[in-house]
């Protein structure tokens, strides 16, 4: 017997002729144009007991990585794409690769600008990226991750303590965000997003309705609130902010 994932990530077990069969048939469906990675509604099929761990240890530009285990270290040009691949710590990456559902990262990796990522991805401590990169919903980092300016986050990702974030940056509803976490100007955020203690905001900051905030969040000047937002103790608002109510000036 063979155990395979499909494409939707559900894994289930075939006889040995079945899995030649379904192998001999399943193409992967992926490609690079013009330097610029695409993934494209791929197929594969893969045995889950064919994984083995892989180094790279040249920045290759253009390539596409599929069901691959990846130890620290390792390093990776611009322009790639990763179909269900796992990576160690420490591993670096060039600017505009492209990471499928589901990948899993160990910490203090490093990005390059305009990666993007789909949904459900995870990521280890420390991790840092460059500007403009795009995140589908549902990805979880853990402590200490540092985005540039411009980045943008799907609704319900989860963000572990003391994450930092440029100016810019934008998430959709429903996003979680631990303590002492920090945001950059002209940050903008969706309804119902929850921020735990001692967060910072800098000037311009907007968000959405239903947020809520824990105790000691502070907020730069000219910061904008929807409808029913939520503040616990000791939250501190510069002059001038909006809400619901209208412009606050004292």
């Amino acid at each position: 017997m063979k155990k395979i994932m499909l494409e939707n990530g559900k894994e289930v077990s075939i006889s040995d002729e079945s899995y030649k069969a379904l192998s001999d048939n399943v193409t992967d469906d992926f490609e690079v144009n013009n330097n610029v990675a695409i993934i494209n509604g791929y197929k594969w099929v893969c045995e889950l007991s064919n994984r083995k761990k892989v180094r790279t240890t040249v920045m290759k530009d253009g390539q596409v990585y599929v069901n691959q285990v990846f130890t620290d270290n390792s390093v990776f040009g611009s322009n790639c794409v990763f179909i269900k691949c796992e990576f160690g710590s420490y591993c670096e990456f060039g600017s505009y690769c492209e990471f499928d559902s589901y990948c899993e990262f160990g910490s203090s990796c490093k990005f390059d600008s305009n990666c993007k990522f789909c949904s459900g991805c995870e990521f280890g401590l420390d991790c840092e990226f460059d500007s403009s990169c795009k995140f589908d919903s549902y990805c979880e980092f853990s402590s200490g991750c540092k985005f540039c300016s411009c980045c943008e986050f799907g609704s319900n990702c989860k963000f572990c303590s003391n994450c930092e974030f440029g100016s810019y940056c934008e998430f959709c509803s429903s996003c979680k965000f631990d303590s002492n976490c920090k945001f950059g100007s002209y940050c903008e955020f969706g309804s119902y997003c929850e921020f735990c203690s001692s967060c910072k905001f800098d000037s311009y900051c907007e968000f959405g309705s239903n947020c809520k905030f824990g105790s000691n969040c502070k907020f730069d000047s000219n910061c904008k609130f929807g409808l029913d937002c939520e503040f616990d103790s000791n939250c501190k608002k510069q002059l001038p902010y909006w809400d619901e109510t209208g412009k606050h000036n004292w």
